[in-house]
């Protein structure tokens, strides 16, 4: 009996198919793993831009926190400013109020004269070097003061007015005086000297 060629033999040609089986299903195989490298592939590109979102979430979160926080602070120095500048107010009125008081408690009242017609005042006297005269007249008509020392025919003219006026005047020497007064409308004038002199 004559033998046959191998790959006419039936084991071969078994051995051959099971070969070119297991060959395409390890093609098949492989096709399954490019699949699941895909999915996988997939799913890392879908948690990147999930990551991604969350990044510019918080970026704009970080950004609106940042803006608020200078907002937040410009507000806080316009507030400072305000309040500095009302204590700046309040100080000077403070000071100006001290200063008016000052002024009112450094001074004493030594004669006080009023009428609605010319005359003249009865004599005082002055023993401090810095006094004023304070007037306030009402009417619409002529108005005028003279402080004159006594004994003597003429004085000071502190006033000389027409019309409503309300005003002060000053002189530097002690003694005794009077005044007189030129008005036809009702005014008042009072004589005060610096108590600290």
């Amino acid at each position: 009996m004559k033998e046959k060629k191998w790959y006419k033999k039936w084991w071969a040609i078994l051995l051959f198919i099971i070969v070119g089986i297991t060959i395409i299903s390890s093609l098949g195989g492989d096709n399954t793993k490019v699949k699941e490298l895909e999915e996988e592939n997939a799913k890392i590109k879908l948690e990147l831009n999930t990551l991604k979102e969350k990044i510019s979430k918080y970026s704009d979160i970080i950004a609106l926190e940042d803006a608020k926080s200078e907002e937040q602070k410009l507000l806080a120095e316009q507030q400072r400013k305000e309040e500095l500048e009302e204590i700046e107010v309040e100080t000077k009125q403070l000071q100006e109020q001290k200063k008016i008081e000052d002024e009112r408690n450094k001074w004493e009242e030594v004669f006080t004269f009023s009428g609605s017609t010319s005359k003249k005042s009865s004599i005082f006297n002055v023993i401090k070097g810095e006094a004023k005269v304070v007037w306030k007249h009402l009417g619409s008509g002529h108005f005028s003061i003279n402080l004159i020392p006594k004994g003597s025919e003429y004085g000071e003219l502190l006033v000389n007015h027409i019309g409503a006026t309300s005003d002060e005047s000053f002189f530097y020497q002690a003694g005794d005086y009077f005044l007189d007064i030129n008005g036809d409308t009702p005014w008042e004038v009072t004589v005060f000297q610096n108590k600290n002199e």
